[in-house]
């Protein structure tokens, strides 16, 4: 039996969310109850942890120090043709530009494996295909647009229990901008 490889990722937190979505994930998307946040996530899967080294995340820290937090707002919810459930920013091309800049500068890591042509941020609600209708969440419809600010990103990382923590926090103050 082959052991299973430790993932991680790197994800824009959204606090703003959680007590709109806590619920609904808890239910239907096992990463949150491994300890991750509600959140947009910007690559994934990326360096796994037992390879992850001081160097990786300098790098990281490196092509983040363009970047200035920005305000966005989720505005509706969608489904994935494969069933998953989300929130979907306005506007969203900042985090396309942030997986496009990060993916870039670590080339072995495309977004979700190089799965899909498109990056289509969101903030995953449910991920079983066995949600009947998004009739479910129309407690989150009523609460929409919600107002958000990504104002950093979480390096976060699974543990040997299966369970994620954060590695490293980076600030998007545009530190590194010109």
């Amino acid at each position: 039996m082959s052991e299973v490889e430790l993932e991680s990722a790197l994800l824009v937190p959204v606090p703003e969310a959680e007590s709109y979505v806590s619920h609904h994930r808890f239910r239907y998307d096992s990463v949150a109850l491994r300890g991750v946040p509600a959140h947009i996530t910007v690559v994934f899967p990326f360096i796994p942890p037992p390879a992850m080294t001081d160097e990786a995340v300098d790098a990281v820290r490196h092509v983040l120090t363009r970047f200035s937090a920005f305000r966005f707002r989720l505005t509706k919810l969608e489904r994935f043709p494969e069933g998953a459930v989300y929130l979907a920013p306005e506007p969203a091309e900042p985090f396309v530009r942030l997986t496009t800049e990060l993916v870039d500068r670590f080339p072995a890591y495309p977004a979700y494996g190089g799965a899909y042509a498109d990056v289509i941020p969101h903030l995953t609600v449910a991920q079983l295909p066995e949600v009947p209708t998004l009739d479910e969440f129309s407690d989150i419809r009523r609460s929409l647009p919600i107002q958000c600010e990504a104002r950093e990103i979480l390096l976060m990382v699974e543990n040997e229990d299966h369970q994620w923590d954060m590695r490293s926090r980076f600030a998007l103050d545009g530190a590194g901008r010109t």
